[in-house]
């Protein structure tokens, strides 16, 4: 029996991307709502209500009318909210397993989950676990300086950086939210633990995502390639020529072919994990999942 999923939201970015995850998988039926009737909230009721998995893939807003039109005696339906609205909600289990088993129990056994922040993910991913095992105290003033590509952005930003006609100032870094209201910023320090939330600095930067083969590159010591560029999309002068030679000579990824890397392609948490264990030597572990 095919798993029922809805996206309500589905013309969105991210709605986008999720539709692509789930083409050609035969055990997922996606319910498709007209356009027409894609905001309309009868409409929205009965697909929400039709499904067993609802992807929330609107604004904060949005994805609180959508859970109150989950039938008071609908029991088996799981919503899994991409916006901030429930991040730190009770009886929303926060959608990060790799933060320990009670996270992974609550995603598992939950039907109400939210899903993290990009930047509140690294931050966590670093801070959580200080913080638990005692290394720092709840109290400690934190600094987070944190950089993304314009993916994450929306419709509206990655036109805005993609046009022929793009304004000289998103050539380079720009930092924003500096008024520490960033929409992160209460999940941040929510998940956490500190007691105060951290100074944090975003900055956006001219290119789509990912950074993982830079940063691993410059980490070891920036050393020159000694292969031959075999991608037609890596060029020279492209910030990345170097550190993708590298890193496809130290097999630490592959590309997507032969002859192409897709250097704009996203990189998932699991592709990240696999890139840092190679650079590592492929260590044992030692940890049971």
């Amino acid at each position: 029996m095919k798993v029922k999923v809805y996206i309500d939201g589905s013309e969105g970015t991210t709605g986008l991307r999720i539709n692509e995850r789930f083409e050609g998988r035969d055990e997922i039926e996606i319910l498709k709502i007209s356009s027409e009737l894609r905001k309309d909230p009868e409409e929205r009721r009965k697909f929400i209500n039709a499904s067993d998995i609802t992807f929330l893939c609107l604004p904060d807003a949005a994805a609180i009318e959508a859970v109150e039109l989950i039938d008071p005696d609908n029991d088996h339906t799981v919503i899994i909210d991409a916006s901030t609205a429930h991040r730190t909600d009770k009886g929303w289990a926060y959608g990060l397993p790799e933060l320990g088993t009670d996270f992974r129990f609550q995603i598992r056994n939950g039907n109400r989950i939210a899903v993290p922040g990009c930047y509140a993910s690294g931050f966590l991913m670093d801070v959580y676990p200080l913080l638990k095992e005692g290394y720092i105290a709840d109290d400690y003033p934190v600094c987070v300086n944190a950089l993304s590509g314009y993916s994450g952005a929306g419709k509206k930003a990655i036109a805005m950086y993609e046009a022929e006609d793009k304004r000289a100032d998103l050539y380079a870094p720009r930092m924003y939210a500096l008024s520490q209201k960033h929409k992160h910023l209460k999940e941040m320090q929510s998940v956490s633990g500190l007691r105060r939330a951290p100074l944090f600095v975003p900055v956006v930067d001219n290119y789509y995502s990912g950074m993982i083969v830079t940063f691993l590159y410059r980490a070891f010591g920036a050393e020159a390639p000694g292969i031959a560029n075999p991608f037609s999309d890596v060029k020279p002068g492209d910030w990345y020529y170097d550190p993708v030679r590298w890193a496809v000579e130290k097999k630490i990824p592959a590309g997507v072919t032969d002859t192409l890397f897709q250097p704009d392609g996203p990189c998932t948490r699991a592709q990240i994990v696999t890139f840092l264990w190679r650079a590592m030597g492929q260590p044992n572990s030692t940890v049971e999942t």
